[in-house]
């Protein structure tokens, strides 16, 4: 009788986020997602950085806004401190550990 041997994965599974660029967004910053999704994860960064950018004239310490991306996921995004230069940060509130950076 024959044995089958399990199949052994050619890459390493994902073990957290990773930061993944997603191309130039609002005023030409960095849309990076922090994300286990890969590169599929750009279309729902790239949505919830459009809507943030509706808010920029607010954009500053202490101000945090709620946007809905186009999949219906709630993110909260806010400036963080930065070193050393300041970037915004959306976070969604679904799977905090799955984020969204705007960046020089």
């Amino acid at each position: 009788m024959p044995t089958t041997q399990p199949v052994v994965p050619t890459t390493q599974p994902v073990t957290g986020p990773q930061p993944v660029y997603c191309g130039a967004g609002f005023n030409g910053l960095a849309i990076v997602a922090i994300t286990t999704q890969g590169s599929a994860a750009c279309s729902t960064a790239t949505s919830v950085t459009n809507e943030y950018a509706a808010h920029s004239a607010d954009w500053g310490p202490g101000f945090s806004v709620a946007v809905t991306a186009d999949d219906g996921s709630v993110w909260t995004c806010q400036e963080q401190l930065g070193d050393p230069n300041p970037y915004q940060e959306c976070v969604n509130q679904q799977n905090p550990a799955e984020k969204v950076r705007l960046s020089s």
